[in-house]
């Protein structure tokens, strides 16, 4: 024996080592996560998130990443560098026993109680599952985008998001701004193939047959055949009964009268809805995403569920709406602003500060993160820029953005001042009020929807809450209760 660890905490349930530090990972029964260095014999940190014990921990080959699973069906991706969990991944009905990073595509491998095995892209957050012998597409089964981190956005998004700079790294920073040109939909037509073609005379290829007929010599496949159940339907005679003039009589009985039995909501429907959701965001289609996330929220509080698990998931299920429908149906309204005087620039620069600290999918974090960097760097508020420059290099971007980002943050570090005073302070938290779009620091009196959460001015008390358009703001109400353990 080499060396020897104790934990002296709980028992360990699972190990991995770095590909070339001398750390260890041990994960234990109790939900902690523990980094050692087995050289020094010394614990280097400990990771306590996951409500459980957890089983299956693995190290990133490359990035300072390690994924852990555990018996409370979540799947959790930390960055050791920045000592915190950067996402989850929910999916799984049961206890996860193993999970593993490929060692050379953004994947992740998980085995489950459940009789699953997931695939998850950690960079879009993607997954599909393998169930007993039958691969299948993975259901929505997790509150996360199922999108392309690469997706540019699509007309919605505007061109905010696309910033050119000249070769010293500057442009004209007044050149445009507010600019809401849309991003053009990729053609249909993009595909430059032409269908008739004049070949030469040479290429000209006999038939099979050696002459003959036109046609002659090629296979000719036979006409597809009617299925059984076409024909049942085909030699049915309900048609004819039609025309019996004593039909109208049995109207009475075969008529609809009270409609098609309402069905109950399930909580994977409603996340099942979210991901629809998600591609419209991702699309710019901003007013049907907010009208699509509002019927989910809505719809939260018909649901019955039956763990506390369940109870949490519905609630983060309302906070994830909220965000959207704040987020959207500001950046909507900016889009609608007049963009003409240096006041209408800063409001506008405000409100695309402000959309960046929704808690938003990473895919569209990084379309809201561009907007305001690039907004920003041509108001000449060059400090505030960089620091939304770091925060998208953070998300992993694509090349080809991560590239561009790095030279609009060189550019902005040769001169670290901003230009303009504006109402958004990044390192002070704060809320956004849904109806007059400004912060909310921490500190500040509050009014809020007793739905969605959402936080108004006080001077907004006794409206109808803008993110639900049902609730009364500031009404003192018992809360969300979806299950008979919350009446116990």
């Amino acid at each position: 024996m080499l060396t020897k660890f104790e934990t002296k905490s709980a028992r360990v349930k699972g190990l991995s080592f770095h590909p070339k530090r001398p750390w260890i990972l041990a994960s234990l029964h109790n939900g902690v996560i523990q980094l050692w260095d087995y050289r020094m014999c010394t614990l280097i940190d400990k990771f306590d998130e996951h409500d459980g014990p957890v089983r299956g921990i693995d190290f990133h080959k490359q990035q300072p990443l390690f994924v852990s699973g555990g018996d409370d069906y979540k799947i959790k991706v930390w960055n050791y560098k920045l000592r915190r969990c950067l996402f989850t991944l929910l999916g799984h009905l049961d206890y996860i026993r193993t999970t593993f990073f490929h060692h050379e595509y953004p994947w992740i491998l998980s085995a489950s109680d459940d009789q699953t095995i997931r695939i998850w892209n950690w960079q879009s957050r993607t997954c599909g599952f393998f169930e007993g012998a039958i691969a299948a597409k993975g259901r929505a089964g997790q509150m996360v985008a199922d999108l392309d981190m690469d997706a540019s956005g699509g007309e919605g998004w505007g061109e905010d998001a696309e910033l050119h700079l000249d070769e010293d790294g500057f442009m004209d920073a007044q050149e445009g701004l507010g600019d809401e040109g849309a991003i053009g939909k990729e053609e249909g037509g993009g595909w430059d193939v032409e269908e008739d073609l004049d070949l030469p005379p040479e290429l000209d290829v006999p038939s099979v047959g050696g002459g003959g007929a036109e046609g002659e010599g090629f296979f000719v496949p036979p006409t597809k055949g009617t299925s059984p159940t076409q024909m049942w339907c085909n030699n049915s005679q309900l048609g004819s009964h039609k025309t019996i003039d004593t039909f109208s009589k049995f109207l009475t009985h075969f008529s609809i009268k009270g409609g098609l039995p309402a069905v109950g909501l399930r909580l994977s429907d409603l996340i099942s809805r979210l991901q629809q959701c998600y591609q419209l965001t991702t699309a710019g289609r901003f007013e049907e995403a907010v009208d699509r996330f509002r019927a989910v929220l809505l719809s939260v509080p018909l649901l019955v569920v039956d763990n506390k698990q369940e109870i949490a998931e519905a609630q983060q299920l309302i906070t994830i709406c909220k965000e959207y429908i704040i987020g959207l149906t500001m950046e909507t309204e900016r889009k609608k602003l007049p963009k003409d005087t240096l006041d209408q620039q800063k409001r506008l620069c405000e409100m695309a500060a402000y959309f960046t600290h929704c808690s938003l999918q990473p895919v569209h974090m990084v379309l809201v993160l561009r907007t305001a960097l690039n907004l920003f760097f041509k108001l000449r508020n060059f400090k505030t820029a960089a620091g939304f420059a770091r925060r998208l290099l953070e998300l992993g971007p694509k090349p080809e953005v991560a590239q561009q980002t790095r030279k609009i943050l060189a550019a902005c570090e040769k001169s670290l001042t901003d230009a303009h005073q504006l109402n958004y302070d990044p390192h002070n938290p704060f809320d956004i009020c849904p109806a007059s779009f400004t912060p909310l620091y921490r500190g500040r009196p509050v009014e809020k929807c007793p739905l969605s959460g959402a936080c108004y001015c006080p001077k907004y008390k006794g409206e109808v809450c803008r993110v639900t358009q049902v609730t009364e703001i500031g009404k003192d109400v018992i809360g969300l209760r979806v299950s008979p353990l919350q009446f116990r």
